[in-house]
């Protein structure tokens, strides 16, 4: 048998199912080498390897056009349509995605990095084929159980129920979402499919080659809607991922293979600012009249403490951002105070029910925002560069952004008293510069003194103090944590310009909406001397870290750049 790296699709087509299980082990071997160095999604890339090699035997990508839901399991397909070769370079800087990316092949036919979408898409090129007949062959997504907690799956299966158009949907039924699934509806599929009108096979065993071809056959001769429920176990073939029901193995840093240690603290699941502040919760506001929401991220945003010791005060909707916004709403409206932890992109969703449900009507809500600013592996479809952009906009909202795990308790304290809705944003740390801060709403604190004509830095959350470690001794350079950037501190600002300080500012955000951006719009027509280090009108390349504030010049070392040559200037 050809060697992965020099495999080509049709020689898939000539492989008994014996060759192709030889085949699927070889992926799996390179999977796990990859992500054991490398970071990355595991488990669902696992569990999917016969299935999507058996996709590409039965079916003529990309002529056949396969849309893989979220597509973090798109690993598979990646190595079998040309990118073996490079596969060891994912998530790198200059390297190839963990998700489907049109740049990189055309085998890649739609991007996707939130879930839900793969069934509105298929309706789109659906329609488009009308107009086009040779657009495609058939059409198939493969969306995982979990995805259909969310409304937009529902709401493009609703929809689908009004066509007679053949779409070949396969349910990826692991039982999990990235932990456990919460889906009540996997308990009824064949009844809810077939009364909005799919043939339905189910039970199908996604391991077996043999049932994979069959009803793959199946669906491919038949010319009408038709659902394919697949099982399959999430982490097949490296037993920590398989024996995992609470999502440690979902996404992971690099890890020895052997032992299954991870080598860094900064797994997946792992949230400091969200562990702390759950801690915070159960110590001192653990009452009846008290909720944490989430969208199916308890581990990811390090709360899972509060539904594993107190599952009465806590509510997870599974991946639906939009539903939880509501059900908070509607609960602050009942005097139960909700606290809804999610990603920065994931809150993108969710912006239409933030803005009608809770700013417009100034409910008590508090939002917190876990990897804001730059977020590293994933590439551009998981950056927590938009929020303050976006959160900004809203009437009533209040942001918040902490320098360490102390200020974001001090933070809670205020939101839970305060009487409206409140966001704290965070990126995700897995250790932190130990500081003793004071927060005071709409007060910035200054962490080093400055003086009149003196250069002044100006950002927040733990940036803040990183750069207070490399400056601490330098002279003429003034520090402030920005620690509310809506509503900010507008009688230090106005100091700041009557004593001719030069302020710089450093932001993991883009330029518009930014606090910059702010800061501009309320002095616009003064002699405010402003400067921003920060992000133009752009999405990031994959990358960690490090890597992309490198290359977009978002370092520590590109500020004081950027202060020295406008102090050699004057």
């Amino acid at each position: 048998m050809k060697n992965l790296k020099n495999l080509v699709l049709s020689d898939l087509k000539l492989m008994s199912n014996e060759e192709l299980t030889i085949l699927a082990d070889e992926i799996r071997k390179e999977i796990l080498k990859t992500v054991s160095k490398n970071g990355g999604h595991l488990s669902a890339n696992l569990g999917v390897v016969e299935l999507t090699i058996m996709l590409h035997k039965v079916f003529n990508s990309p002529k056949d056009m396969f849309l893989f839901d979220v597509s973090h399991q798109i690993y598979t397909h990646k190595l079998l349509t040309g990118r073996a070769d490079e596969f060891e370079s994912l998530g790198k800087l200059g390297g190839i995605t963990g998700f489907s990316k049109r740049t990189e092949s055309i085998h890649d036919v739609y991007e996707m990095g939130h879930s839900s979408t793969s069934i509105s898409a298929a309706i789109g090129f659906m329609e488009a084929k009308k107009t086009n007949a040779d657009l495609f062959n058939d059409i198939i997504t493969v969306i995982g159980d979990g995805s259909l907690t969310n409304g937009v799956a529902l709401e493009a299966l609703t929809y689908l129920s009004s066509l007679n158009d053949k779409i070949i949907i396969i349910i990826n039924d692991n039982s999990m979402c990235i932990s456990q699934n919460i889906d009540g509806l996997n308990k009824s599929y064949k009844e809810f499919f077939t009364t909005l009108g799919f043939e339905y096979i189910g039970n199908i065993d996604g391991h077996s080659f043999d049932e994979l071809e069959k009803n793959l056959n199946i669906a491919k001769e038949i010319n009408k809607k038709i659902v394919l429920h697949v099982k399959t176990i999430k982490g097949k073939g490296y037993q920590l991922a398989s024996d995992d029901k609470i999502g440690v193995w979902h996404r992971v840093p690099p890890f020895d293979l052997e032992t299954g240690q991870f080598l860094t603290k900064d797994s997946e699941i792992n949230s400091l600012f969200g562990e702390k502040m759950i801690d915070h919760i159960i110590k001192n506001y653990l009452n009846n009249t008290l909720r944490v929401i989430t969208p199916g991220m308890a581990q990811g945003c390090g709360i899972d403490k509060i539904a594993k010791e107190h599952p009465n005060l806590f509510i997870d909707v599974g991946i639906a951002e939009e539903n939880a916004v509501i059900i908070a709403a509607a609960l602050a409206q009942s005097n139960v105070l909700p606290i809804v932890f999610s990603y920065s992109t994931f809150f993108e969703r969710a912006f239409g029910e933030i803005l009608h449900d809770v700013t417009r009507v100034n409910q008590h809500v508090i939002f917190c925002v876990d990897r804001a600013g730059i977020v590293g592996g994933d590439g551009d479809t998981h950056q927590g560069i938009f929020d303050i952009g976006f959160f900004s906009l809203l009437p009533n909202m209040k942001i918040l952004a902490p320098c360490c795990t102390n200020e974001a308790t001090q933070m809670l304290d205020f939101a839970i008293e305060n009487d409206g809705p409140v966001v704290i944003r965070y990126p995700k740390i897995s250790n932190e510069i130990e500081f003793e801060t004071h927060f005071e709403y709409g007060k910035w604190e200054i962490l080093k003194s400055f003086n009149k004509n003196d250069s002044v830095i100006i950002t927040y959350g733990p940036t803040v103090l990183e750069i207070y470690q490399k400056i601490k001794l330098i002279d003429n350079i003034g520090l402030i944590n920005a620690s509310t950037i809506k509503d900010f501190d507008s009688e230090l600002v106005d100091e700041l310009i009557k004593n001719n300080n030069e302020i710089y500012l450093l932001e993991e955000v883009l330029k518009e909406g930014s606090l910059y951006s702010l800061l501009c719009n309320k002095y616009i027509g003064t002699n405010i001397k402003i400067h921003v280090i920060c992000l133009n009108n752009t999405y990031l390349e994959v990358g960690s870290v490090p890597e992309l504030k490198e290359k977009y010049q978002l370092t520590i070392e590109d500020l004081l750049k950027e202060i020295e040559r406008n102090d050699h200037l004057c």
